[in-house]
């Protein structure tokens, strides 16, 4: 297993874009799965420079939102065979007193 930090709140490269937010490419048994994609403006400069192919097999989202969506370019959705949306949220309804 591989995974390649693609956008994060820091770098070390002169070349990549920092921002908040983090998106990252996992390759595992021959599959590439993108992780997140950041607040948008960093993703697609960073696979670039990252030299980073857009044919994703899998892209999961932590969260789903309209400026989440927009950074996705229209290369990467369309070569990608499966897209989820994971969701962590917490039952605070029941808490252990």
């Amino acid at each position: 297993m591989k995974i390649t930090i693609i956008a994060d709140n820091y770098v070390d490269t002169a070349c990549l874009v920092a921002e908040h937010g983090f998106s990252c490419l996992i390759e595992i048994d021959g599959r590439k799965i993108l992780f997140d994609t950041g607040q948008g403006e960093a993703l697609l400069n960073n696979m670039k420079h990252l030299d980073i192919p857009k044919d994703i097999d899998m892209l999961v989202f932590f969260h789903t939102g309209i400026t989440i969506i927009q950074a996705v370019s229209a290369d990467i959705l369309m070569n990608c065979q499966s897209i989820a949306e994971l969701s962590m949220r917490a039952d605070l309804s029941s808490t252990n007193t």
